[in-house]
C-alpha cells in the first residue's frame, strides 16, 4: 500500500481544512516547496497536491508552486498528482509537461462525460478520478455542494463509480468527506464497498480520516488492500511518522 502525503494549498501556503470547509482552515507552513523535500527526504515518493483555490474557483492558482513541487519530485526520483481546479484539456497537458505524473479530475470528470472519456482515452493511467463521497452521494465544486445543501447532491456513488469503469478508468481516489481532516479514522465500509465494486479494474486511493498507525493498519487489512492511502492531518500533527508508515505499508 503506497503511503501519500499531502499537500493542500491555500493562499500559497500549506493547509488542512476539516471536512473540506474552507472556514477550517489551519497553516502548517508558508513555503509548499520546503514542505515538498521534507516528506521526500523522510522517504516518501509520491506527493498527493491539492490546489484549495482552484477546486473552488475553477482554474488553478498555485501554478508556480505545483511546478517547484514537481521539478523536486524529478530530482529524488519521486512523483507528484496533482488536482483542484483542472477543468480543461490544456490544462492537464500543461500540468503532465510539467512533470507532474498524474493529474486528478473531480468536478469537470463528474459534470462533463464525454471530456472525461476523452481524457482517460488519450492519457491512460496519467489520470485519476477523484469520487467524492458524502454518505454515498457524490459531491463537486470543492466539495461546496455538500457544504450547502443536501439536496444538491448530484448522484450516488455507485452509479458514477460504475461509468467510470466503463469509460477505462484506471486509478480512483475515493474521500469520504465526512471523515476528512477530523483524524477519527478511515470510512472503513465505503473504502471496502469502492475496493468491491472496482473489483481489480482500476487502483483505489483511500483519503480521509486517518489519524494514526491504527488506522492504517485497518486499511491494510481489508480484501484487497487498496493501491495506496493519502495522509495528510495526521503526518502535520506528528500523530504519523512518515518513516514507521512507511515500513509499516512495506
Amino acid at each position: 500500500m503506497l503511503i501519500i502525503p499531502a499537500i493542500d494549498l491555500q493562499g500559497g501556503r500549506v493547509v488542512r481544512l476539516v471536512r473540506g470547509v474552507f472556514s477550517t482552515e489551519t497553516v502548517y507552513h508558508d513555503d509548499p516547496l520546503a514542505v515538498a523535500r521534507r516528506w521526500f527526504g523522510e522517504g516518501a515518493r509520491y506527493l498527493h497536491v491539492v490546489d484549495l483555490d482552484g477546486a473552488r474557483t475553477g482554474a488553478i492558482q498555485h501554478q508556480a508552486a505545483i511546478h517547484e513541487i514537481a521539478a523536486e519530485a524529478a530530482k529524488v526520483g519521486a512523483k507528484v498528482e496533482v488536482g483542484g481546479g483542472v477543468r480543461s484539456a490544456e490544462v492537464i497537458e500543461e500540468l503532465l509537461q510539467q512533470g507532474v505524473d498524474r493529474v486528478v479530475l473531480g468536478t469537470k470528470a463528474f459534470e462533463d462525460a464525454r471530456f472525461r472519456q476523452a481524457v482517460l482515452r488519450r492519457h491512460g493511467d496519467r489520470i485519476a478520478i477523484a469520487v467524492d463521497s458524502h454518505s454515498g452521494s457524490v459531491v463537486t465544486q470543492g466539495w461546496t455542494v455538500a457544504n450547502v445543501n443536501a439536496s444538491t447532491f448530484h448522484d450516488t456513488e455507485a452509479t458514477f463509480v460504475a461509468a467510470l469503469l466503463n469509460d477505462g478508468a484506471r486509478y480512483i481516489i475515493y474521500t469520504e468527506v465526512t471523515k476528512d481532516g477530523t483524524l477519527a479514522g478511515p470510512a472503513l465500509d465505503g473504502v471496502q464497498r469502492m475496493l468491491d465494486q472496482v473489483a481489480g479494474k482500476a487502483q483505489v486511493i483511500a483519503s480521509g480520516g486517518v489519524g494514526s498507525i491504527e488506522h492504517l493498519q485497518q486499511l491494510l487489512a481489508l480484501s484487497p488492500a487498496p493501491y495506496g492511502v493519502i495522509v495528510g492531518k495526521a503526518l502535520y500533527d506528528g500523530r504519523i511518522e512518515l518513516a514507521k508508515a512507511l515500513a509499516l505499508a512495506g
